[in-house]
């Protein structure tokens, strides 16, 4: 049956989907702060554009409620930290690539694969508020220092890792979890912060590329897809294949008699309730 003719079936589509990052501990407090420093900036930038002493005492006074509300118009123009990332226009999914060699023999050439490789990750975001800002703090807080040197660590893989998790989800239409990639030791590859144009009225976009290990296909618990399969494989396997195949006869030590067909001709004692494995198979 052809899926749109199921009302059960929802194919996945391309403008559903979430980019996560779930920062750890330590970030978390680094991109808090960033965030109250920008909210900061942006009110005192309010503040100072607000109506001057001279217009507000012409007005009949209330300065200071009007300081207040200039502020928080400035707050509100940055937004509050959270790991989803909204701002995100348009993501690759991972995607791989299987290395292949070729030998010849005589007339004929067979092929073997040989190492896998995963490509990397790109993914286009607006500048929507103090996201280039978080960009360089992590690249900051990876090692990079601003100057002609790095700090004295270096640019480090681990300390981007060390920052959180990158997950690509796919939702359905009620916006919950389908599927999610896990980039496994991610770092960033290159930052594009955009161009600018007198002549354009487009949004900034900036372009970030995330190199990174391998990549976990989850689902919406967070279980990977082939520790599900490997676990229904288990629930559906009978007992000889959950006692490790055809093979588990010949490796166990002993066996009940009700378990042998034609135990009679096997030449067990009577009264006997076991026998062992080179009884069965050395007669």
């Amino acid at each position: 049956m052809t899926f749109w003719n199921s009302k059960s079936l929802q194919p996945s589509k391309q403008n559903r989907f979430r980019v996560v990052f779930t920062p750890s501990t330590p970030m978390r407090e680094e991109l808090d702060a960033l965030f109250k420093s920008s909210r900061n900036a942006a009110a005192s930038r309010a503040i100072a554009a607000a109506p001057s002493a001279g217009s507000i005492a012409a007005s009949g006074g209330g300065g200071r409620q009007l300081a207040i509300n200039a502020a928080d118009r400035g707050a509100a123009t940055v937004a509050e930290t959270t790991d989803f990332w909204w701002w995100v226009k348009s993501c690759t999914l991972p995607s791989y690539e299987i290395a292949m060699s070729e030998y010849q023999l005589v007339n004929h050439k067979f092929k073997y694969p040989g190492m896998l490789v995963w490509n990397d990750v790109t993914i286009t975001m607006v500048d929507a508020s103090n996201n280039m800002e978080l960009l360089q703090k992590m690249l900051g807080l990876a090692g990079y220092g601003e100057g002609p040197a790095c700090d004295s660590s270096g640019i480090s893989k681990a300390a981007f890792a060390a920052q959180g998790d990158f997950r690509i989800q796919v939702i359905d239409a009620d916006g919950q979890t389908k599927k999610q990639w896990h980039l496994k030791g991610w770092f960033i590859r290159s930052a594009r912060y955009g161009d600018l144009n007198y002549e354009s009225d487009d949004l900034l976009t900036m372009e970030l590329t995330l190199g990174y290990d391998y990549a976990v296909l989850e689902n919406r618990t967070g279980d990977t897809i082939l520790k599900e399969a490997s676990a229904q494989k288990l629930k559906t396997a009978s007992p000889w294949e959950t006692a490790g195949g055809s093979s588990a006869l010949t490796s166990q030590t002993s066996i009940t008699a009700d378990a042998v067909t034609g135990l009679a001709n096997t030449g067990a004692k009577a009264g006997q309730t076991t026998i062992t494995d080179t009884e069965i198979f050395n007669k």
